[in-house]
């Protein structure tokens, strides 16, 4: 089946008879029409460019028959939106899926050992892979400019993987990776990746060596497997006691809190929080002050022409007065003044 349907931009849609055993060499190379593939258990091989720049095509079942699958059987099938790799193909080689936008789910199975280089580069729908337990290497670029990479685990058999296997994954938070014993991982591994930023998930038994290697010491977190990201504490004091205590991760916005109210008394204001929370624990203080009457100075009250006057040198004294006249020349005078 060399070259048979090669450029046929009108096909849509085929089904490949039981007696195929091959699909050859560019079979349905840019054939962008075409958006669905019935491949029979006959087959047992897909060739080189097999299907390479069928852009329409948005799914492909590979039957379990398949045993290998050719260089660029796949590239820039940019409509392709997931793939389920059969447990009989044993390597990913160079360029299977290279430049396939649009694909957000491959699933590959434990037969697999080896992703080899370009495989899977630019695809930059992947928001996830799990390379499994069976790989044992992963070669040159293999992931390289995934742009929409945010999670990435790698399996315990991993011993390899070479120079710039996750480089520009600018969007990468996770990496699990099960191995034991670190991977002889080139330097450059996760180059435009922005590792400075993200958290690596490794065995206990393992995380110093991991800390202490390079290019895994770059990652700015390096935790556990089942370990959570550290998080930092926010106090707050009240006159030197605990008033209240929360849990942040580095970089989250901060809300203050309200200032307390305590009858009788004015708050200070807290002292100076931060926006957002900084990779140390903080304490924030705040105290309550008491609010004290103003002591009035000595009043003047005298009667005079039949007028009772009230004079102090307080600035804004109120006063009340009650004035009791029994017709004699004494006078029973009550009085109440503050401020």
């Amino acid at each position: 089946m060399l070259n048979i349907f090669q450029y046929c931009s009108g096909l849509t849609s085929i089904t490949i008879p039981n007696s195929v055993t091959s699909i050859g060499d560019a079979a349905f190379q840019g054939c962008t029409g075409l958006t669905s593939v019935t491949i029979p258990n006959s087959v047992t091989s897909i060739e080189m460019s097999a299907f390479q720049e069928c852009s329409g095509l948005t799914s492909v079942t590979i039957p379990n028959s398949v045993t290998s699958i050719g260089w660029c059987a796949f590239t820039w099938c940019t409509g392709l939106t997931s793939v389920t790799i059969p447990n009989s193909v044993t390597s990913i080689v160079q360029n299977t899926f290279y430049g396939c936008s649009g694909l957000t789910s491959v699933t590959i199975p434990n037969s697999v050992t080896s992703i080899e280089q370009y495989a899977f580069q630019k695809c930059s729908g992947l928001t996830s892979i799990t390379i499994p337990n069976s790989v044992t290497s992963i070669a040159h670029q293999a992931f390289y400019g995934c742009s929409g990479l945010t999670s990435v685990t790698i399996g315990s058999g991993v011993v390899g993987i070479s120079n710039k296997v996750f480089s520009n994954c600018p969007e990468l938070t996770d990496v699990y990776c099960y191995a034991e014993n670190v991977p002889n991982t080139s330097t450059d591994a996760f180059d435009g990746s922005l590792i400075e930023y993200a958290m690596l998930h490794v065995p206990a038994s393992a995380l110093n060596a991991y800390s202490n290697t390079v290019p895994w010491s770059y990652f700015k977190y390096k935790v556990a497997i089942g370990e959570q990201e550290p998080s930092y504490t926010l106090t707050y004091m009240l006159d030197g006691t605990k008033y209240k205590e929360y849990s942040f991760q580095e970089g989250e916005n901060i809300t203050p809190e309200p200032a307390p109210t305590k009858e009788g008394y004015t708050f200070s204001g807290w002292s100076e929080i931060p926006e957002t929370m900084p990779a140390h624990d903080v304490t924030v203080t705040g105290s309550f002050t008491k609010i004290t009457q103003g002591q009035c100075a000595m009043p003047t009250i005298a009667l005079r022409c039949g007028k009772l006057i009230f004079e102090c040198e307080t600035p804004d004294v109120r006063f009340n007065y009650n004035i009791t006249a029994n017709g004699s020349n004494n006078s029973s005078l009550k009085f109440q003044y503050m401020t």
